[in-house]
């Protein structure tokens, strides 16, 4: 788990062209071991023309295939609520969730299981704005949403009795298993 958070921070540092922290050296390297600064360039220009979101589907691509659907729940700490929301918690974030009617900016990457991207704000770099439990929102969010305060993220596991059930919605199938990674920027209260 701590290495997927790991992929996603390093490629919102790839995607802000930011490879390097605050240990700089005289040398003007950034503290790195030549091998680290040659690994670096490498990922920094392979990645160079891919969209953030790209970079974001293929870490949840690569994690999600590499547990795999049946040791999924085993290998990380997935919860799942009454409703039948699973979920994993990346970051629970500071001070309460949201509550209904609270108006709420988050930034999602939305998937179907075989790893076929069907929305995504980051690449519009424009967040998602809704009302908390008013309908705004598939259910599932609705609930999800609710699990973590400002600065949280979550991976969202939502069933098609919690999506669009047996509705299609334009690259999503009806009876669709979603995934969401979702990170809630701003609460107005």
């Amino acid at each position: 788990m701590k290495n997927f958070i790991l992929h996603i921070f390093l490629l919102a540092a790839l995607a802000a062209g930011c490879t390097g922290g605050s240990n700089d050296q005289s040398d003007g390297s950034k503290g790195n071991t030549p091998g680290d600064k040659e690994v670096i360039q490498k990922i920094a220009e392979k990645n160079r023309d891919r969209t953030i979101d790209e970079k974001i589907g293929d870490v949840m691509v690569q994690y999600l295939g590499v547990l795999g659907n049946d040791s999924l729940e085993k290998a990380t700490n997935m919860q799942t609520t009454e409703s039948g929301l699973k979920y994993i918690m990346n970051s629970k974030g500071s001070g309460y969730p949201p509550i209904d009617r609270e108006l709420v900016s988050v930034q999602y990457y939305g998937m179907l299981t075989d790893g076929t991207k069907f929305d995504s704000s980051f690449g519009r770099m424009e967040p998602f704005t809704f009302k908390v439990g008013m309908g705004d929102v598939i259910k599932g969010w609705d609930e999800g949403i609710k699990l973590i305060g400002k600065g949280g993220n979550i991976i969202l596991f939502v069933p098609p009795h919690l999506g669009y059930g047996t509705r299609s919605m334009g690259d999503i199938p009806s009876n669709s298993d979603l995934i969401f990674f979702i990170t809630l920027d701003r609460i107005y209260r």
